[in-house]
C-alpha cells in the first residue's frame, strides 16, 4: 500500500463468559516512529455473551516495508 491510501479491517471481540469482560489495547512501544496503525476503541466493557466490534486502520506514513508482530 503507498503513503496517502489507507485500508481499514474489523476486529470482532466476543464474550462467551457469564460476566462482563474489560479490554484494554495497548500500541507497543516505538518511540512515536510509525504511526500508520490506529484503532477505533483501544478500551471497553463487553457485557456477557455480547461482543465488540473495533476497526483497525491502517495508513502508512512513510514508504518502504512495514512488518509488525505485536501491536
Amino acid at each position: 500500500m503507498t503513503v496517502g491510501k489507507s485500508d481499514t479491517k474489523k476486529i470482532t471481540l466476543r464474550n462467551h463468559s457469564l460476566v462482563q469482560a474489560n479490554f484494554n489495547i495497548e500500541k507497543m512501544n516505538d518511540d512515536g516512529k510509525d504511526q500508520s496503525f490506529s484503532l477505533s476503541e483501544t478500551t471497553g466493557v463487553i457485557s456477557s455473551g455480547s461482543s465488540a466490534t473495533i476497526w483497525v486502520t491502517y495508513a502508512p506514513t512513510m514508504p518502504g516495508t512495514f512488518s509488525c508482530t505485536q501491536y
